[in-house]
């Protein structure tokens, strides 16, 4: 009798999105042998409950009033020497606590989407000598010091410099796959863009443009919309303000002044639809933002990217001549002005965002975790 296989999928911060990759993942996984059982686990909140909001809120408070604290931190040697017995011993107790779910699930294979349970699930290997295999899935377009453990199996990333940058910091290329980062199968799928936009009370004949500022509505949104709409081209606007109840409140009462035609959501469950029935997306980069919107062939304005690996997703982007980048929303303007003035520059855009995209990346972390169970 065969035994049943398990993959355990380790992430932290609800809402985020390492949450959506390892929720893709498993998607993935499902579709490809709906024999393997799944779990997929919130680490901090399952090692520490009364810090996960905590350190979320603090988090999140950084970014918002001192982003220049955590530039510093992000990734500063220094910082990494200095705090690495702090780490170790940090990793140490939480793999203690995460110790009793793996003993009682026994997976074969461990996933994890963020390089903390990675650090953690590393410290466990070594601490109990565990051949137990261990993913890391990336998801930014480059790695940064916290992922990097020798008890990491096989590492999954998002393009061929972000394996180099990997070697370049010691990891072996054979433990290094190029998959792109994991997004939903659904954004692998098209849709007649006219009965969509009328599905979404959407104008099928105006060109519409996408304003995002992730899960918890970062960057000047409404001084974008401002802008945008003082520009004498057609279009609509399209916002989601996502867990940001006060800037979807206030954006709500400022649309109605428009001379554009603005359409405001919330945190939302069909992206993948607002992504398919628009042109440009303003956004800053996050990782899943971005391949998502790579995946639809959007013609991508970056805005306002967080410091550490928004800011590295950007030079990423920009470099490549994936994505345009603007320094605050009256150049955002200028630019969406110029695209929707030049719709050969428009389609070229499009056509670059297409050649990067890479909308079966689950099914390619999916399959190697499949392949390493089986064998």
């Amino acid at each position: 009798m065969m035994s049943i296989r398990r993959v355990l999928l380790l992430y932290m911060f609800e809402n985020s999105g390492h949450q959506l990759a390892s929720i893709a993942i498993e998607k993935a996984i499902k579709e490809l042998d709906p024999q393997v059982e799944t779990l997929i686990v919130n680490s901090l909140d399952y090692t520490n409950p009364r810090i996960d909001r905590v350190v979320s809120n603090i988090y999140l408070a950084m970014l918002r009033r001192t982003p220049e604290i955590w530039d510093y931190l992000y990734d500063n040697p220094k910082v990494v020497r200095r705090t690495n017995r702090t780490t170790r011993i940090i990793n140490r107790i939480s793999s203690a606590k995460l110790e009793r779910l793996v003993n009682s699930f026994s997976p074969d294979t461990i996933v994890c989407t963020q390089a903390f349970p990675c650090g953690v699930m590393a410290t466990y290997k070594e601490r109990r000598g565990t051949d137990i295999r261990l993913l890391g899935v990336v998801t930014d377009y480059m790695a940064h010091t916290y992922w990097l453990y020798e008890e990491v199996n096989l590492y999954a990333v998002p393009s061929e410099a972000s394996k180099n940058d990997l070697v370049e910091r010691g990891i072996e290329k054979e433990r290094i796959q190029i998959t792109g980062i994991p997004i939903h199968p659904k954004f692998a799928s098209r849709q007649d863009r006219n009965e969509l936009r009328e599905r979404l009370n959407l104008n099928p004949h105006l060109p519409t443009i996408l304003i995002m500022g992730g899960g918890q509505g970062f960057g000047p949104l409404g001084e974008t919309i401002r802008c945008l709409d003082e520009l004498d081209s057609h279009f609509q606007v399209v916002v989601v303000s996502g867990m940001n109840k006060s800037l979807e409140k206030r954006l709500k009462e400022e649309k109605v002044r428009m001379k554009k035609p603005i359409h405001v959501f919330g945190y939302v469950g069909n992206v993948d639809e607002l992504m398919e029935a628009s042109d440009i997306i303003i956004t800053k980069p996050g990782g899943m933002t971005t391949a998502e919107a790579l995946a639809k062939g959007l013609a991508m304005v970056i805005l306002c990217p967080l410091p550490g690996q928004e800011e590295r997703n950007g030079h990423f982007l920009t470099e490549r001549g994936i994505a345009q980048r603007a320094e605050d929303a009256v150049e955002v303007a200028r630019i969406v002005g110029d695209l929707l003035r030049d719709s050969a520059k428009l389609s070229s855009l499009r056509s670059r965002a297409r050649e990067w995209a890479r909308p079966d990346a689950s099914f390619e972390v999916a399959r190697l975790v499949l392949n390493g169970i089986e064998c």
